[in-house]
């Protein structure tokens, strides 16, 4: 699986290395012309729209499905207009909602590709339609072998959510390792107990909590070397961040902004596993959780003690 890598697009002087040849080769066959090539919607059939709110999470998502009929002489601004009318129209919906988006993710997916095409959850930028082009760049130089995005229809689905709209008082932040006290009564022998030099410790939590319960390490008592393996713990851990696109220099992190970001990454990334996967945020004076979030058919959940 790989991720965005941060980087900016192609600048304005240079035009992308890429072409969507690459990924519609049956359709140049029959490229059109004339006064109709300018109305994109002559050439694709939306098959279907869905919406999806949480008020709670400020988060809306469109899912779109559409077959792509016929091309016009540019087909690049086929899906780039395309791609940026889900946009338009998800941020639309967001704010008819009363929610102000300012980070925005997309996930393209067909039959006919071999992996989706998947960008995780980032601001909203200038170049944030680029990037998603820059993905069909990759799954160009991947050389799809199964065919075209002709003859299957394929699925646009873009998320908003408006991060900064979050109530403040529910804001649940992390900073480096500080003595506290608990109120409740927890059988420490069941815990695993983090132990990390930075102000990370939220996804040192996230990150070795979900390496025990996918057993990714096999046998126990490789798990257990690993806890001793400080090194490893942190290079797993800004791994995930720069996959997450999250600084490791911020003073501290808010769970309720960024967990989202990490579960989302983890149930693309695990999918094929089958792994679905929930966070349950307790503090330490009540038993029930300050924050969740994930699947509702979860099967894999992570609990974390604040």
């Amino acid at each position: 699986m790989s991720f965005n890598n941060g980087q900016n697009g192609p600048s304005p002087n240079k035009r992308p290395r890429f072409f969507i040849e690459n990924l519609l080769p049956h359709l140049f066959n029959t490229t059109q012309s004339g006064a109709g090539a300018n109305n994109l919607k002559n050439y694709y059939r939306q098959i279907d729209y869905e919406t999806d709110y949480s008020r709670k999470f400020k988060m809306m998502r469109t899912t779109g499905k559409f077959l792509i009929e016929k091309i016009p002489e540019n087909p690049e601004d086929l899906l780039r207009k395309l791609i940026q009318q889900c946009m338009d129209k998800t941020i639309e919906e967001a704010k008819n909602k009363s929610i102000e988006p300012d980070c925005l993710g997309a996930l393209i997916s067909s039959q006919l590709l071999d992996n989706d095409i998947w960008i995780p959850i980032r601001k909203i930028e200038a170049n944030t339609k680029d990037n998603i082009l820059n993905r069909f760049q990759l799954v160009s130089q991947s050389k799809i072998e199964k065919g075209s995005l002709i003859g299957q229809h394929f699925t646009i689905v873009i998320q908003a959510l408006g991060i900064s709209s979050l109530q403040k008082n529910k804001s649940i932040r992390g900073r480096a390792p500080q003595a506290t006290t608990s109120n409740l009564q927890l059988n420490s022998s069941c815990l695993l107990k983090i132990d990390n030099p930075n102000n990370s410790c939220l996804f040192y939590a996230l990150e070795i909590t979900r390496i025990y319960f996918t057993k990714e390490l096999g046998g126990h008592w490789n798990f257990n070397r690993y806890m001793q393996n400080k090194k490893r713990q942190m290079e797993d851990v800004f791994y995930l961040l720069r996959a997450a696109n999250i600084p490791k220099d911020l003073p501290e992190y808010d769970a309720v902004e960024y967990i989202p970001t990490v579960v989302d990454i983890w149930n693309n990334k695990y999918s094929d596993s089958g792994f679905k996967f929930k966070i349950f945020l307790f503090g330490n004076d009540s038993e029930k959780p300050k924050f969740t979030y994930g699947n509702e058919n979860f099967n894999i959940p992570i609990t974390i003690f604040h």
